[in-house]
């Protein structure tokens, strides 16, 4: 009975807003509103129940951000949103990831200590990737749209990718000879 009276309250407040007129961002209030109404919206529509919203608000100059989450079950969720002030819904922009663990434990405890030998390209942009993501990490920052590829040349492996942290993009290479461990391995972070 009380799931049911929380999604009858849920669409309730999303279809009333729906249905109104659009909605101009003038304060961190609205995009905070707007943002869980809106992400409430996608879990009901897949028919999950989300529950449990916390976010918190932040203006960059005449930027207006939010962060929030949800849990859905046992999961939580990051919801994301971010709009220049007075511009309408139409403008805005919604994230919705699952929250992931930090992956400097998740990183650290997969090798317990051990180097990691790099044979392959796999080995390596999951090395490059959780390097990468971790420096962001001890700064910090959260490096979201992680993108990659890679070549070989001969024994030589080479990763190149791309985060995404706040507004900036950061270039991402990596590269190690086959089969030798990871002390050996280089990386590079810039600003692109």
């Amino acid at each position: 009975m009380k799931t049911l009276v929380v999604i009858y309250i849920m669409l309730f407040a999303v279809s009333s807003y729906a249905y109104g007129e659009e909605i101009q961002f003038n304060t961190s209030a609205d995009l905070k509103s707007w943002c869980k109404n809106e992400s409430a919206e996608y879990f009901l529509a897949k028919d999950k129940t989300p529950f449990n919203w916390s976010a918190s608000e932040w203006n960059e100059g005449n930027i207006i951000n939010v962060k929030g989450s949800w849990k859905v079950g046992v999961v939580e969720f990051v919801v994301k949103c971010r709009v220049r002030k007075g511009l309408q819904e139409k403008q805005a922009v919604i994230s919705i990831a699952e929250k992931r663990k930090a992956v400097k434990e998740s990183f650290d405890s997969s090798y317990a200590g051990d180097e990691l030998q790099l044979n392959s390209s796999a080995d390596l942009r999951l090395w490059c990737k959780n390097k990468s993501e971790k420096y962001f990490l001890a700064k910090d920052k959260a490096p979201y749209n992680g993108a990659s590829s890679w070549r070989n040349e001969g024994n030589i492996i080479n990763i190149k990718g791309s985060w995404k942290v706040n507004s900036m993009e950061y270039m991402v290479k990596c590269r190690v000879r086959k089969g030798l461990k990871e002390k050996y391995a280089v990386i590079s972070i810039e600003e692109k």
